[in-house]
């Protein structure tokens, strides 16, 4: 019997050793010497066509595999980018925090309307309080960030770095490993330990923009840390204590969010300890001319 069928085979009631050996040359897996029994022959072919079967189906397994072997090499290599693309963005920080020291007080707040005077007045109240939370509410372009980093600037964490994060802009799949940290070997790709955004900023501030677009999984995990002051990093089993001050900003609407259920109430409450709201252009023209001039 061969497996597979190949051209020129053929039955012989020849016995001689030379046959035999032939037969196994062009492809042959079995013999049956004459005379035979129907039932052995019976038998013999039902296992051959199982173990062509069995064999098929091992090697659409192996393709399988393979593929997957493809996408997990893939995988990793998108993660190690990932992770020295985050290494060379925290070098960069450091680098710059001299910098930044000297750029954002208050001097760049530019205007003397009345509500250009308040928000002056709230940062000035919340370098006092080094440990509240804030939430900065605001439309895009009406300087979120430039307050947050005033609010650092002079308070007593001044020292400290002071860390933004674009809440949009973590991948859904690495969200909990860059705010939190991992471990070397808790998924595929972290090749080494490495300090999510919450230890990086210990000491200083950590700056949440666009928190309203967080996702919900990631706000419980928020909310917790901002009840313990403790992370713990993604295939660690013991948390980090850290010593950071949140400051979060969003031009979303969080009470409309709250109550379609998108946004956590108890988590609201922890990040609005205190409240800034930043005013648009078209709330403060008399500033129109003294930011024209300081441009």
């Amino acid at each position: 019997f061969h497996r597979p069928v190949m051209p020129g085979e053929r039955i012989t009631a020849r016995a001689e050793l030379e046959s035999v050996t032939a037969g196994f040359q062009v492809g042959g897996v079995d013999y049956v010497v004459k005379p035979f029994q129907a039932d052995e022959v019976r038998s013999r072919v039902a296992t051959h066509l199982r173990l062509n079967r069995l064999t098929r189906e091992l090697r659409e397994k192996n393709l399988a595999l393979e593929a997957r072997t493809v996408e997990l090499s893939a995988e990793i290599a998108r993660r190690r980018q990932v992770e020295t693309a985050l290494e060379q963005a925290d070098a960069t920080l450091t680098a710059i925090s001299g910098l930044e020291a000297e750029r954002w007080d208050l001097s760049g707040l530019i205007g003397s309307s009345p509500a250009i005077r308040k928000l002056i007045a709230d940062i000035r109240q919340l370098q006092q309080f080094a440990h509240t939370s804030v939430l900065i509410l605001g439309e895009s372009g009406t300087g979120k960030e430039l307050v947050a980093r005033a609010v650092h600037h002079d308070s007593a964490r001044a020292k400290g770095p002071f860390v933004p994060v674009n809440c949009v802009a973590i991948p859904t799949e690495l969200a909990e490993s860059m705010l939190f940290g991992h471990v070397k070997g808790a998924f595929t790709g972290a090749t080494a330990d490495r300090r999510g955004y919450f230890e990086l900023a210990h000491g200083g501030t950590l700056f949440l923009d666009e928190i309203g677009d967080m996702p919900a999984a990631l706000q419980v995990k928020l909310l917790r840390v901002l009840e313990d002051g403790c992370v713990t990093p993604v295939g660690a089993s013991q948390p980090r204590k850290v010593d950071v001050r949140i400051i979060a900003a969003t031009n979303a609407d969080l009470d409309a969010r709250i109550t379609a259920g998108t946004f956590r109430a108890d988590l609201y409450f922890r990040l609005a300890r205190y409240v800034v709201s930043t005013p648009a252009l078209r709330e403060r023209p008399e500033d129109v001319p003294l930011l024209a001039t300081h441009f």
